[in-house]
C-alpha cells in the first residue's frame, strides 16, 4: 500500500485502500497531480487513470509530473466536468492557490477567467467497464460532477470516492447539503468523514445529513470517503464517544470511528 506522509495523508490512505495493481481511477479537479501521481503508481502500467483539470497552469505542471514519473497509463485531460457538456467560465484565483479556481463566482467578485470545454463524467468514462476510485475536488461543483456520472457510478460495484464537502460552495453551485448527501446515500454509498488532523475516519449513520448550523463553518471544507463496501480489515475501531468534533463540525449521528492500522 502506498501512502503519502505529507499532503492529505488520510485522503491518500483512502486512495491506497481503494486501488490495487491493474485498477481504474478518475481524478476530477486534479490540480497539479498529487492524487493522480499517487493513484498512477498504485495501479501500475496494467491500470488506467484519468487526470482531469481545466486550468492551464495546473495542467502544464500535471503533464510534466506524469511524464517525469513515467506514468504513460495516466491520461491528462484539460476540461471542466459537470452534469451537462458545454462551455464554462472558469474563474481563476488571483493568488498562488491553484486549488481555489472555481466554476462559480461570488456576488460582486471579480476574477480573471477562462472559457473552458466541459464534459460529463459518463462521457469521460464511456470506454471504462467500471471505476474503482473517483476523487472529486471542485470547490462546490461536486454534485454537478456526480449527477453527470450516474451511469458509471451504477456500473461500478466496488467504487470508492473521495469527495470534497464544501457547504458554501455547494449552495453557490445551485444545490444544498441535504440534496448532496441524499444523492450519495441514494447511490448506495456508506459515508465516512475524513479527519486529517487526528488521522481517523468517522462513519456516519445512514441518512445523517451534515448541514453546518454556523455560517462560518459553511466556508470550511472536509473530505468525505464514500464506499459501496463498509470499512474493515485494515482498520481498528476506536472507542465511540457521544460527539466527535472534526474540523469544527460537531457530529453526533455516526456509527463508528476508524483508525488506519
Amino acid at each position: 500500500m502506498v501512502v503519502d506522509d505529507g499532503y492529505e495523508r488520510m485522503g491518500s490512505w483512502c486512495a491506497s485502500r481503494s486501488l490495487q495493481e491493474g485498477g481504474v481511477f478518475v481524478d476530477v479537479g486534479a490540480s497539479v497531480g498529487h492524487y493522480s501521481i499517487l493513484c498512477g503508481k498504485i495501479v501500475g502500467s496494467k491500470g488506467v487513470g484519468l487526470a482531469v483539470e481545466p486550468d492551464l497552469v495546473s495542467m502544464f505542471v500535471l503533464r510534466d509530473s506524469i511524464a517525469r514519473v513515467g506514468l504513460s497509463h495516466v491520461n491528462p485531460i484539460q476540461c471542466a466536468v459537470s452534469d451537462k457538456p458545454g462551455s464554462f467560465w472558469f474563474h481563476l484565483n488571483g493568488g498562488d492557490n491553484l486549488g481555489d479556481h472555481r466554476l462559480w463566482l461570488e456576488d460582486g467578485e471579480k476574477r480573471d477567467y477562462l472559457l473552458v470545454p466541459g464534459l460529463t463524467l459518463d462521457m469521460l468514462c464511456k470506454d471504462m467497464t467500471s471505476v474503482d476510485f473517483l476523487k472529486v475536488d471542485t470547490q462546490g461543483w461536486e454534485m454537478r460532477v456526480l449527477c453527470g456520472g450516474i451511469d458509471v457510478i451504477k456500473r461500478s460495484p466496488n467504487l470508492s470516492m473521495l469527495v470534497e464537502f464544501y457547504p458554501y460552495g455547494l449552495v453557490k453551485s445551485g444545490t444544498t447539503c441535504k440534496d448532496f448527501m441524499s444523492f450519495l446515500y441514494g447511490m448506495g454509498f456508506h459515508i465516512y468523514m475524513v479527519d486529517e488532523d487526528n488521522g481517523r475516519m468517522l462513519g456516519l449513520s445512514e441518512g445523517v445529513i451534515m448541514e453546518p448550523s454556523h455560517p462560518e463553518i459553511n466556508r470550511q471544507c472536509v473530505n468525505l470517503y464514500c464506499t459501496k463496501q463498509r470499512m474493515g480489515g485494515i482498520c481498528d475501531h476506536m472507542t465511540k464517544p457521544d460527539v466527535v468534533p472534526i474540523d469544527n463540525y460537531q457530529v453526533s449521528g455516526y456509527t463508528d470511528v476508524w483508525l488506519p492500522k
